[in-house]
């Protein structure tokens, strides 16, 4: 229970303060209702030892992220799971939180609950975000439905599926890239170090480079003046991009000269469609009209061309198209995912043709991200060892040139 300092009148119009208990904010002015008191003012008592505590670190608590979003909503499902109430849990959380951003965001949270908000309202005020609109509705449907439990835990089980997925992306590039970086680092050793040193040896000796040898030191030397302008270059290219992104119509040009390039194309595509079958075998599996769902995800879709798209398609299932014919016909889903979309759409377990497709599309990100790996880590090493056998050829036929020059 907690404390609420009030100010109220009696029958007889006095003004009178004083503190009452009770779970939230609601439950006090029905209190001081039933004691023939008309609350004017109502404000949680704070506690002496948290507000000693907060004055003394003096530090301001950064917005909550992600990560506290989802620590805040497991340890809520734990404590609604074990049968409190949410109104409870969330309190239990601001009072026991160790973390100065999950207990700022559970004080949030805990405020508007106060005030009347449900948990999904809360969340979207305590802690905005685009990226995470989609998510609170979701919570407040499960509310309103009173299947929060099993929704809430659905959800935290696929935003960690979409977590891994992302760091399997990353982890996947890092590995070519130090592969690209060791090649660049080799080549450049060898264009830069090696090989003036060898026609420096050379010529001291009394011959010269071979034609190879001269071929290369010179695109060397070509490249070594080229590199700050061409770093200029890619530097203002890049700025550019960047300033050009931040407009709604550069960056629908940009969005969609992406699905274009190849590989990189078809992994931006399958991580869009993976996420939008997650949201929505999750949205209509909570009894969700598809209709909403489709106009519920469309926010959740990060690429401008692929959204565009999409909304296409939710205008053509409003008319009363086949979700699985106008998903394949905007190039959303290949033949084969529409064929078994099209089963369930069928068998009126459209939920379950999504939540089928989202692992059939994980599998094939996963796929694409190995292939990629390949790729990449096979031109990294292929361009080193293309870099080494030209040094080493102009190495040796310099030293063959040398020795013809003094008779051996």
């Amino acid at each position: 229970m907690a404390k609420f300092s009030y100010t109220a009148r009696d029958a007889s119009g006095q003004s009178t303060r004083g503190e009452v208990e009770a779970s939230d904010r609601v439950q006090a002015t029905r209190r001081l209702r039933g004691m023939g008191l008309r609350p004017t003012s109502i404000q949680e008592a704070v506690s002496k030892k948290r507000t000693t505590q907060k004055e003394k670190s003096g530090k301001k608590v950064a917005p909550p992220g992600d990560v506290q979003v989802d620590a805040f909503l497991k340890m809520l499902l734990g404590l609604v799971k074990g049968g409190m109430a949410i109104g409870d849990a969330v309190r239990n959380l601001r009072d026991r939180a160790t973390s100065p951003r999950l207990q700022s965001l559970a004080a949030a949270v805990w405020a508007r609950l106060s005030d009347g908000s449900t948990l999904g309202q809360a969340l979207k005020d305590a802690a905005p975000g685009r990226s995470r609109d989609t998510m609170n509705t979701v919570i407040e449907i499960g509310e309103q439905t009173g299947n929060l439990p099993p929704i809430l835990e659905e959800l935290l089980a696929q935003r960690d599926e979409s977590r891994d997925v992302r760091r399997k992306l990353i982890g996947s590039l890092l590995y070519p890239t130090f592969l690209f970086g060791m090649a660049l680092a080799v080549a450049a050793f060898l264009l830069f170090f090696l090989m003036p040193r060898v026609q420096s040896t050379v010529e001291g000796l009394g011959s010269g480079l071979s034609p190879f040898a001269a071929f290369l030191i010179g695109a060397s030397n070509v490249l070594l003046l080229a590199a700050p302008i061409l770093a200029v270059t890619v530097l203002i290219a890049f700025l550019i991009s960047l300033v050009v992104r931040r407009t709604p119509e550069g960056r629908f040009k940009y969005d969609r000269f992406l699905l274009k390039v190849p590989i990189v194309g078809a992994i931006v595509r399958d991580s869009e469609v993976y996420r939008l079958c997650s949201i929505l075998s999750l949205l209509l599996g909570s009894g969700i009209h598809a209709s909403q769902a489709f106009s519920l995800t469309r926010q959740a879709i990060r690429n401008l061309e692929l959204r565009r798209r999409f909304e296409e398609v939710r205008n053509l299932v409003n008319e009363g198209a086949s979700v699985a014919v106008s998903l394949q016909q905007h190039g959303l889903l290949n033949p084969t995912a529409s064929d078994l979309l099209k089963v369930g759409e069928e068998t009126g377990e459209l939920s379950s043709g999504f939540e089928t497709l989202r692992e059939e599309y994980r599998e094939s990100l996963s796929n694409r991200l190995r292939n990629l790996t390949i790729i990449v880590s096979g031109a990294a090493i292929g361009g080193a060892f293309l870099f080494v056998t030209m040094v080493a050829l102009a190495v040796v036929t310099s030293i063959f040139q040398v020795g013809n020059s003094i008779g051996l």
